[in-house]
């Protein structure tokens, strides 16, 4: 073997160990860049939580994680009583970290008198009546929670020729709980409502719910409630 040749795998061979040497190095440094971190324990979201859900009531949906310090939202919970007697103020995904600011005594909604106590939002009002009513997704909006103002649109099959009608029988209807998750009698998951309602409004939904569906929509004060006019399939589809 020539001079050459022995100087050419002796190269090989110290660059190969070059290699393994900086990504051991490398390795190392990261293993003591996370051993030296500081990690903290906090509460993340484990299962979907929608709006309005009771924070005391999580204890299924959410789990304890350790993650770095630097990482840590603000206002981030290592436990639920630290949220008291508060509700979601919107629907929180799996993998979010739960904070202060993401619940609220009346779910986000101001009462617009700070005289009000923090419960009083979610009262029924005087010569009202509670109704809570479950509906499955996507037949109500993500978006409402405790406040909320909804629309309510009842769907109907009937006639010989299974004609279907609709119509936005109900307008500016109050919200006032989101209970949380019920199973439907199909077995699936549906949304409980609990609505301020009179005994005409009760009456007319529970119509619908027995004989009809049910579909929400999610209303603001600028919404135009003009109109709502039954509509039925050739008004649809001429």
């Amino acid at each position: 073997m020539n001079k050459k040749l022995i100087a050419l795998i002796a190269a090989a061979v110290l660059a190969i160990l070059g290699i393994g040497a900086v990504a051991l190095y490398a390795q190392g440094a990261e293993n003591r860049a996370f051993d030296q971190a500081s990690l903290t324990e906090v509460l993340v979201v484990r299962t979907a939580v929608p709006a309005g859900a009771q924070a005391q009531k999580l204890g299924a949906s959410v789990e304890l994680k350790k993650l770095p310090k630097v990482s840590i939202a603000e206002g981030a919970v290592t436990d639920l009583a630290d949220l008291g007697d508060t509700v979601a103020n919107g629907p929180l995904a799996p993998g979010d970290q739960v904070t202060t600011n993401r619940f609220s005594a009346d779910g986000g909604v101001s009462t617009g008198d700070d005289s009000e106590t923090p419960a009083a939002s979610s009262d029924v009002p005087k010569g009202m009546q509670a109704l809570e009513i479950p509906v499955a997704a996507p037949r109500v909006p993500s978006t409402v929670k405790t406040g909320s103002t909804i629309g309510m649109i009842g769907t109907y099959t009937s006639g010989l020729d299974k004609s279907g009608g609709s119509r936005m029988f109900l307008n500016r209807v109050k919200v006032v709980g989101v209970v949380g998750d019920a199973q439907t009698d199909d077995g699936g998951s549906a949304t409980v409502l609990r609505l301020a309602v009179t005994m005409e409004q009760a009456q007319e939904i529970t119509n619908v719910l027995e004989y009809g569906k049910l579909w929400i929509t999610d209303q603001n004060a600028e919404t135009d409630v003009s109109g709502g006019s039954p509509t039925i399939i050739t008004d649809v589809i001429r």
